[in-house]
């Protein structure tokens, strides 16, 4: 599955970057491993939520994790 129209990045490029890479936030997935975070921020921005509940679920965040997370990786793409 995409996570961006027009962008080739996939929702298993962010598993691997957890599980093989030891990527730990949405900014850096979006940003120093797919690098869409520079390509197009509004695309990253779009793409945040669904990065962020892959992250949730594979590194076991609470609810109020990944809000933070999400916060932050806000910050970073603004």
């Amino acid at each position: 599955q995409r996570l961006s129209k027009g962008y080739p990045f996939l929702e298993a490029e962010v598993l691997y970057a957890v599980r093989h890479e030891f990527a730990l936030t949405p900014a850096d997935v979006l940003g120093r491993r797919m690098r869409l975070a520079f390509l197009n921020a509004k695309e990253a921005m779009n793409a945040l939520p669904r990065v962020a509940d892959l992250m949730q679920k594979e590194l076991g965040w609470s609810n109020d994790q990944k809000a933070k997370e999400i916060q932050k990786t806000v910050s970073f793409l603004k």
